[in-house]
């Protein structure tokens, strides 16, 4: 991939991208050697939009649907960004059920901030053509919910007792108990860097949404507040009773916004009920429809929650 960036410094208040045509070998692996303070879950949401297209170029074998690999290193787990098994169980089956997509992901190394040291390997296979457009308007009800509690360079006991916090507080919220199905699991020394812990829920549903909860350790809580936090994130999510970011795919407080960018370049008209919007949904529709001839429009409905349509550009890699 070549292209020219300028004024990507820092204190820039300007920066300007003039991209060319990306070009990959087949199978190509790109290895990302990054410090210890970058997120590998926010790497990977930035890195599949771009190649999910690299497959037009005529240059390219690509052109035949070989997948592409990449690697990025740092942290999987961290205050404000998704979690890794977030990625894994939330972010990345939206995109497969909805969008027909086929990505790949395995976690080979957990890393925590300050040492980074996470090694994650992800795939996907570039698309042919323009995205289809997605509806979803309809929620159903939960028919399960699962996670996964986890302590890395800590005691077991660590996620055993946010997986227990977690159950009650499911089940005090009426979740019948044997749909709540928690993994707590300690991490050898194989399987991290460093030491962190936290938990991931996601509850499905009916209709296809998968809507999710998470919360992360901190030295300063202990396990039980941890695990009821990211509890009660999964039954607010699920109060809100949209069908989309926050509420089908992902929570609202840092990815809502990611589904943006694939509703404004599938082709033709998306619809997705949401839950309350945030700063940074309004803010990457906005940003969408300056690079691209894509429309949205946001409209309220009596229970309080949002219907965001796209008119999608349906875009594909030969207009690169």
């Amino acid at each position: 991939m070549q292209g020219q960036l300028i004024g990507c410094i820092p204190g820039s208040t300007n920066v300007s991208l003039h991209p060319k045509r990306i070009s990959l070998f087949p199978s190509y692996t790109i290895p990302f050697c990054s410090r210890p303070v970058i997120s590998t879950t926010t790497t990977l949401q930035g890195l599949l939009p771009c190649l999910l297209f690299s497959s037009n170029n005529p240059s390219s074998s690509l052109s035949t649907g070989d997948p592409v690999h990449v690697q990025p290193r740092g942290a999987t787990s961290a205050a404000g960004i998704p979690q890794i098994e977030y990625i894994k169980h939330v972010y990345l089956p939206f995109l497969e059920r909805h969008f027909a997509l086929r990505p790949d992901m395995r976690v080979h190394t957990l890393g925590f901030i300050p040492r980074g040291g996470g090694d994650v390997r992800a795939s996907i296979t570039p698309r042919l053509g323009p995205l289809q457009p997605i509806t979803l308007t309809r929620r159903g009800a939960v028919t399960s919910v699962a996670g996964r509690a986890y302590a890395a360079g800590l005691p077991a006991k660590f996620a055993r007792e946010m997986r227990d916090s977690a159950v009650a507080t499911l089940v005090a919220a009426t979740m019948n108990p044997p749909m709540v199905q928690i993994e707590a699991s300690r991490e050898g020394p194989d399987g991290a860097v460093g030491g962190g812990w936290g938990i991931v829920l996601w509850a499905e549903t009916q209709f296809g949404c998968v809507i999710g909860g998470s919360s992360v350790g901190l030295r300063e809580r202990v396990p039980e507040d941890v695990g009821k936090e990211a509890a009660q994130e999964l039954l607010r999510n699920l109060r809100h009773g949209g069908c989309s970011a926050g509420n089908c795919f992902h929570n609202a407080h840092y990815d809502q916004d990611q589904m943006i960018i694939f509703l404004a370049l599938a082709e033709g008209r998306s619809t997705v009920k949401t839950g309350p919007l945030t700063f940074r949904t309004e803010a990457a529709m906005r940003i969408a429809e300056k690079l691209t001839s894509a429309k949205f429009t946001v409209k309220g409905v009596p229970s309080g929650q949002f219907l965001i349509q796209c008119d999608g550009v349906g875009y594909t890699g030969s207009q690169q």
